[in-house]
């Protein structure tokens, strides 16, 4: 099964824009890995609009949903102020944003 993402950056405006991910939306191991090689707006940007057609999310508190919803997604990443913001979404609900780069920084959980 695939695990998809939605990737969005937060406009002047305050509206965010994204694309989808089909597969390999998880952070370790995923496109967070390599979206976390993006630090500068001007690549992020690059990557979302060139050869995309990115979807108003509306703002960043309703993107995660909105992700869910129009993408299916189980991830929602998202490029604010000069940093990722990942975001897991859940059938029902969806955690806190946190900074992506924390998140990569985390041990591995060994299977009991």
């Amino acid at each position: 099964m695939s695990t998809r993402a939605g990737i969005g950056i937060t406009k002047y405006d305050g509206t965010v824009w994204a694309i989808y991910q089909h597969s390999d939306g998880y952070p370790k191991g995923g496109i967070g890995e390599a979206l976390a090689e993006f630090t500068r707006r001007e690549d992020v940007e690059r990557y979302i609009f060139q050869d995309n057609a990115p979807a108003d999310m509306g703002d960043k508190e309703s993107f995660p949903d909105q992700a869910r919803d129009y993408f299916g997604a189980e991830y929602a990443y998202l490029f604010e102020d000069g940093r990722w913001l990942v975001c897991e979404i859940h059938i029902s609900s969806h955690s806190e944003w946190r900074e992506l780069t924390e998140v990569l920084k985390e041990p591995e959980l060994s299977e009991p």
